[in-house]
């Protein structure tokens, strides 16, 4: 948050620079030395960014699902037939 303060402020000075008064020579410097914070700034705010969306991009993993093989009971006798009455 501190870094969008900071480009905000560095900004609102880059906009009224030349309406303070100094010197063309000096101006120019300023301007241009608060322009290549300002892009440094936005370049430091925006990478993190990329970076997590980039970190999230490589966390989907999609389900794998296995179907489980029937036990096998160790129970040997044969299953009882059905009676049926006479």
């Amino acid at each position: 948050m501190i870094s969008n303060t900071k480009t905000f402020l560095i900004g609102l000075v880059l906009f009224f620079t030349p309406f303070l008064g100094v010197p063309r020579l000096w101006r120019s410097a300023i301007m241009i030395a608060l322009a290549v914070i300002l892009m440094l700034l936005s370049v430091k705010i925006t990478l993190p960014k990329r970076n997590l969306k980039r970190l999230r991009k490589r966390e989907k993993v999609t389900a794998v699902f296995a179907e489980s093989m029937p036990t096998q009971s160790t129970d040997t006798t044969p299953p009882e037939s059905p009676s049926t009455p006479l």
